[in-house]
């Protein structure tokens, strides 16, 4: 999901494809990422989704191969719902 598609295309989006939450990726580097939390209360649809995603610096992170013991260490610890896999050339 682009940082410039709007708030409005972000939930049709999510909503046609039940799920609750995308990456955000600017030319191939993953920025953020935008989640229902996100999404819930917002009431300018027109907005972009880069005004309202948690960014880069503050997402949560695990690499491609950990374990599931780490996954929901993490969750719970930082008391949120989803955890983005990378792997490092996504997060540079």
């Amino acid at each position: 999901m682009s940082p410039d598609i709007t708030i409005r295309e972000v939930l049709d989006i999510t909503k046609f494809n039940n799920i609750s939450g995308v990456p955000v990726v600017d030319n191939g580097i993953t920025v953020g990422i935008v989640t229902n939390r996100d999404l819930r209360f917002e009431t300018n649809l027109d907005g972009l989704v880069s005004s309202v995603m948690t960014p880069k610096e503050k997402l949560v992170t695990v690499k491609e191969g950990a374990d599931e013991e780490e996954v929901l260490g993490l969750l719970h610890q930082h008391r949120i719902e989803k955890v983005l896999v990378v792997n490092d050339s996504l997060l540079s």
